[in-house]
């Protein structure tokens, strides 16, 4: 008896769920997949997309059939077919770039999936840089829309779509708000390989009218990194002026820029940790941590900030504070504090995760997170551990227990630090249904 025919009309998507909480002793194939696609309930065609979409390049027999979809009526059915080529990946190109391509003038909506051109435009990134002769045309068209999701399918490309640069810094000197917006996320994607639009960017900086644009163009910055060094003295003046997201995003980025912000960079964060607004705060914390020893003038700030018992940026200042000077006793203590406060656990947690090693000394709290009833707590737990390595060998014990936990998402996280720490796995038992 077939998959579908088993499920009926609970949807085969609901089918998926259930196989892969090991509730069903059946695996789907690629032929349930296929004969679910031609099923006219509409949850079972999308659960049948979704399904190929995780099997990923071994579903490329499917693309042909897939491709069919793009011009559905349905934009369910458009955009989820779309965004299953797009994870099947590259070996789809042949057979379905020609319709992806016609599907980016999709404007409809799709419930489940948003805008059907996004996730075409997604699918052709994911086919790499050899997609880019199709796409980079696009950027010039007279059609805005088409020029919009040529940029937002370069994003996925990544750094192998420097040579669409030129042509985005045209695109992102025209104007029309959403088509710079859609140019600079495209040079966001690029990153590094990008560094030569850092003057057009810098022009969005300063485009005060349209602060979407100069959020945008700050996350694009702070991809590009060291080499958007020329637009510093920019972003120190958007960290204290400006809506909220701007100076978050501008203090973020003079963190990822690095130690070559110079003092007045650094002052500017300093200053920002005292900012009104805690999003601000929280990211003026975070861009300090990641100088490392340069930022050590920000040392009296960040002890201040912790000893702000209610502050909520206080996990992210003891980390910082042990990236720039090193002292790992009062950032574990710091840390090992806010395990307390339930809406601080999984980020303290996943900082001393980030420390390694030199968070031995809270093993025994980490452990007992092992325990604790939120499953994401559990997972922090068992990750930050795994990053403290062989030293952690006393946790073995309480992670072997969780690789029997209801939520497979936490089995799979303790399993991967037994296999961190070169434990040897027991085999593994089948969950009764409905879990433990």
């Amino acid at each position: 008896m077939g998959v579908v025919s088993r499920f009926g009309l609970v949807g085969f998507a609901a089918a998926v769920t259930c196989l892969a909480g090991c509730l069903v002793p059946t695996e789907i194939t690629l032929n349930d997949c296929l004969v679910a696609l031609e099923n006219e309930d509409v949850d079972v065609q999308i659960g049948a997309m979704e399904a190929l979409g995780t099997m990923g390049e071994h579903a490329a027999p499917a693309a042909r059939r897939l491709s069919l979809f793009l011009g559905s009526q349905n934009p369910e059915l458009a955009a989820g077919a779309a965004r299953a080529l797009g994870r099947i990946g590259p070996v789809c190109r042949q057979v379905s770039a020609s319709g992806l391509l016609e599907t980016l003038k999709d404007k409809r909506e799709s419930y489940r999936f948003g805008p059907v051109w996004a996730n075409a435009a997604q699918a052709l990134g994911r086919f790499g840089p050899d997609i880019l002769p199709e796409l980079i045309p696009l950027l010039e068209s007279p059609d805005t829309q088409l020029a919009r999701a040529a940029a937002f399918a370069i994003h996925y490309v990544g750094p192998a779509a420097q040579p669409a640069v030129p042509h985005l810094i045209a695109l992102l000197r025209k104007n029309d708000p959403a088509t710079r917006r859609e140019a600079i996320f495209a040079l966001q994607g690029i990153g590094p390989a990008a560094a030569e639009a850092v003057p057009a960017l810098i022009e969005a900086l300063n485009c005060r009218e349209d602060f979407h644009t100069q959020y945008w163009a700050c996350r694009a910055l702070g991809s590009i990194g060291a080499g958007a060094r020329p637009a510093v003295p920019v972003l120190i003046v958007l960290v204290h002026e400006g809506v909220t997201s701007v100076r978050r995003n501008a203090a973020a980025t003079l963190g990822l820029i690095g130690p070559d912000i110079g003092a007045e960079g650094i002052a500017a964060l300093i200053a920002a940790v005292s900012d009104p607004v805690e999003p601000v705060r929280e990211q003026a914390v975070i861009a300090l941590g990641r100088l490392g020893p340069a930022a050590n003038t920000a040392v009296p700030t960040l002890r201040t900030a912790l000893t702000a018992r209610r502050l909520h940026c206080r996990p992210h200042a003891a980390y910082a504070f042990w990236q720039i000077t090193g002292d790992s006793q009062l950032a574990v203590n710091v840390l090992c504090e806010e395990l307390k406060v339930p809406e601080h656990q999984v980020v303290a947690i996943n900082h001393l995760g980030l420390m390694g090693p030199a968070a031995e000394p809270a093993l025994d709290r980490l452990i007992a997170s092992l325990d604790d009833e939120d499953p994401e707590v559990r997972i922090a737990a068992a990750e930050a551990i795994a990053q403290i390595g062989a030293r952690a060998v006393k946790a073995v014990p309480a992670l072997k227990r969780l690789l029997f936990d209801r939520e497979e998402d936490v089995r799979q996280a303790a399993e991967s630090a037994l296999r961190a720490m070169n434990i040897k796995l027991p085999e593994k038992a089948q969950l009764p249904v409905g879990g433990l």
